[in-house]
């Protein structure tokens, strides 16, 4: 149903009607005045969380309307405002968007100031719609709007970022010296947490101590974390007669591209912000533990209405993960896909490129380069580590002359 609502002109709209957050079921955009029609379309995109600076968007209205309804359709949006709805001048516009909102089930709200829209109560009036006013608005507003489901932002972590490149026999004493005694007291106490759950069950193989290291540094998000946990473990692991070696380079520099864990509620909400919805699902499903090879797999048909992956092996979705699968399902369907038919259509080079460029658009853990297609990413952190086990014990030499192991004592 559509609705024209006059607003007093001595107020500004977005005072009297907010943005809102597009999960809450209302979406609400200001109409730039415009003779294009992508205009509007990417007005209302905006309004969804897309950002057009990023890599994906476009300027193709037909494209827009599709991709708008695959986004209204996955926040399940049931109100869509317009703000300033008097700069639209055209009627192919006001029925566009019409059109889009019905077909996903929502009202359509216009909005102008009271000294205007003459045209647009002649355009509601001719398509049966309702003129009424701000507290009829503002209550239907309260009846439709679902709860915010908040996400707080990340914050900083105050864990020292710079610490002495020190063999782990000698860490521990050189952080004491030259770290301040509150930034040291932050070090010693990862140090020991980590060292006791070491110590108390040691890894048998370097599998296993890599699986280890990968679980306790994923839960952190420095390089000075990283750093710390590694020469703990090797302390602990060195008291149970096993040396622990691993590659230090490998582990900052992996741990500095984020590729060690998991994207934070945060991060995965920050998504909104491309167009395409396979960028988004690409990203989603790679954090989510699926290897490139495996995230060509995904069909359709895995993906359920309201987003849930089924028939692969993969790491739990956030909430907001969610989102995207199921909008890039309804953009599938919506072009012609079928179940059974992918549900990412982009060749493996661009789902690649895509991955790649989360580093710099969106400041996002990317994988590095040259990851094999059917590397999951807990594998590859695990493998780049470098880890190696070795046992603190004598070897027997055999097959070597007495004379020779005398001569060497005697040396």
């Amino acid at each position: 149903m559509s609705f024209l609502v006059p607003l007093p002109a001595d107020q500004p709209s977005r005072a009297l009607l907010p943005p809102t957050d597009p999960s809450t079921g209302v979406v609400t955009f200001t109409a730039r005045p415009t003779k294009h029609a992508w205009v509007i379309g990417q007005d209302l995109l905006a309004a969804l969380g897309i950002n057009h600076d990023v890599y994906g968007s476009g300027r193709r209205h037909g494209e827009d309307l599709e991709y708008a309804r695959a986004w209204l359709t996955a926040h399940d949006v049931r109100l869509v405002i317009v703000r300033h709805a008097d700069t639209i001048p055209s009627i192919e516009f006001l029925d566009d968007l019409e059109h889009l909102s019905s077909s996903v089930g929502a009202d359509l709200v216009l909005t102008c100031d009271d000294t205007v829209g003459e045209n647009l109560a002649d355009w509601i009036t001719a398509r049966g719609g309702t003129i009424t006013d701000l507290p009829a608005l503002r209550t239907l507003i309260t009846e439709t709007a679902r709860p915010t489901h908040v996400v707080p932002p990340d914050t900083p972590v105050d864990f020292p970022q710079y610490l002495p490149r020190a063999e782990f026999y000698a860490f521990r004493a050189r952080v004491r010296e030259v770290l301040r005694p509150e930034q040291f007291s932050l070090v010693d106490r990862l140090y020991r947490s980590t060292f006791h759950a070491i110590a108390d069950t040691p890894p048998a193989t370097p599998e296993d101590a890599a699986a280890t290291l990968t679980a306790l540094i994923a839960q952190h998000r420095t390089p000075g974390q990283a750093l710390t946990i590694a020469r703990a473990a090797q302390a602990a692991l060195f008291t149970q007669g096993l040396l622990l070696k691993v590659s230090i380079d490998t582990l900052l520099h992996g741990t500095a591209a984020a590729e060690h864990r998991r994207m934070t509620p945060a991060e995965v909400r920050s998504l909104r912000a491309y167009r395409t919805a396979w960028r988004s699902t690409a990203a989603i499903l790679y954090d989510a533990n699926l290897s490139k090879d495996e995230i060509h797999a995904i069909r359709i048909d895995q993906v359920t209405p309201d987003g849930n992956l089924v028939g692969a092996d993969h790491l739990p979705l956030h909430d907001d993960a969610k989102l995207y699968l199921r909008a890039q399902r309804t953009y599938r369907l919506l072009t012609g896909a079928t179940g059974t038919d992918p549900l990412i259509d982009q060749t493996r080079q661009s789902v690649a490129v895509a991955l790649r460029r989360l580093g710099a658009e969106l400041n996002l853990p990317a994988p590095s380069n040259h990851v094999p297609t059917e590397a999951r990413k807990s594998d590859r952190w695990q493998h780049n580590l470098g880890v190696a086990l070795l046992p603190l014990v004598g070897v027997r030499l055999t097959g070597v002359p007495p004379a020779a192991l005398k001569a060497e004592e005697a040396a």
